[in-house]
């Protein structure tokens, strides 16, 4: 069984679920309410390497740290690229959206109005996206995304987007037409398709729903 613990909405733990999806894994979703529970996985149990959480148990490993679960899961599902000069390439786009996606992670925590939020996304996308979009430009007609079959980094380029769409209008993103092109093909997967329709895919964290969001983390973690 493979079960995946975290905090009962978003944060670094969606990039991982999404992982999960695209490999077309079916896990437990672990999500935690109390902290009783989070202290049984760090001090009873000793799953948490270094006392956080996400952890994802599978393969009789227990892994912790968000990338690296996400390079795990990429690897297992043979999502990395196929030579050395794909595998860096993914990994460069993977890196370079894992920093963007910050704007998301931070959404429900930051005390900035939503327009400050809905800026500082947008500065985001406005630096990376065309480098990015470059990449797309200039590859072969036969690739899937970043390079030639599908790789993580053309998922968690689409999980950014859909995360942004909750307050980012999509019009931000639609001028890219090869990154928006890839977004879509990337959620008609089935194993994404099936994720984002089902009880396991959480609202995004806005309003109320971002309020219990946060006070699930604060509950969870003690504070």
């Amino acid at each position: 069984m493979i079960r995946f613990s975290y905090f009962q909405g978003w944060g670094l733990g969606e990039p991982c679920r999404w992982m999960l999806a695209a490999s077309n894994l079916s896990w437990e979703a672990n999500d935690l309410a109390t902290a009783e529970e989070f202290l049984k996985l760090r001090d009873n149990e000793h799953k948490l390497l270094f006392g956080q959480l996400p952890l994802l148990e599978i393969d009789g490993l227990k892994l912790v740290q968000s990338k690296a679960i996400v390079r795990y899961l990429a690897r297992r599902a043979n999502m990395v690229g196929w030579t050395p000069a794909e595998s860096v390439m993914v990994d460069m786009c993977a890196e370079t959206i894992t920093d963007m996606r910050a704007c998301v992670t931070s959404y429900p925590f930051s005390p900035g109005s939503n327009a400050e939020k809905i800026e500082n996304a947008i500065v985001r996308i406005e630096k990376f996206f065309p480098r990015l979009e470059k990449i797309l430009e200039n590859r072969d007609e036969t690739d899937f995304g970043f390079v030639s079959k599908l790789c993580y980094a053309d998922v968690l380029l689409a999980e950014f987007i859909a995360g942004c769409s909750g307050f980012v209008p999509m019009s931000a993103f639609r001028k890219y037409k090869n990154l928006f092109s890839l977004y879509e093909m990337v959620i008609q997967l089935p194993g994404i398709s099936t994720y984002l329709s089902s009880e396991k895919r959480y609202p995004f964290p806005e309003g109320e729903i971002g309020q219990k969001y946060k006070e699930n983390v604060n509950t969870v973690l003690g504070r």
